[in-house]
């Protein structure tokens, strides 16, 4: 990604991926409370970003709180879609070039 933007670029778009994919909850309770155009903008973004919040795991863990294989198999199959669309958008981005 480097390669094909500014040295900033990267850094903010992955803060910013990472930051609003741990606070997709708060943007949809923010959603719920706001008019129509930014009700309809807000679901369109959380809809787009990745939800971290299927795959954090650890406060169930610390707790005692059982797991079940469906979460497991959802956390799972959500990860690897966002890795599959990272790969086909890297290979789309650096398709012809010269690496």
């Amino acid at each position: 990604f480097r390669s094909a933007t500014s040295a900033p670029v990267p850094l903010l778009a992955t803060l910013a991926l990472y930051v609003g994919g741990h606070n997709l909850d708060s943007v949809m309770g923010l959603a719920t409370q706001t008019g129509e155009p930014t009700r309809t903008l807000l679901a369109t973004l959380c809809h787009a970003l990745p939800d971290f919040s299927l795959m954090d795991l650890k406060n169930r863990v610390i707790h005692g709180q059982s797991l079940a294989p469906a979460q497991w198999g959802l956390a799972f199959g959500h990860g690897l879609a966002w890795i599959a669309m990272a790969l086909a958008g890297g290979v789309a981005l650096f398709h012809g070039r010269e690496i």
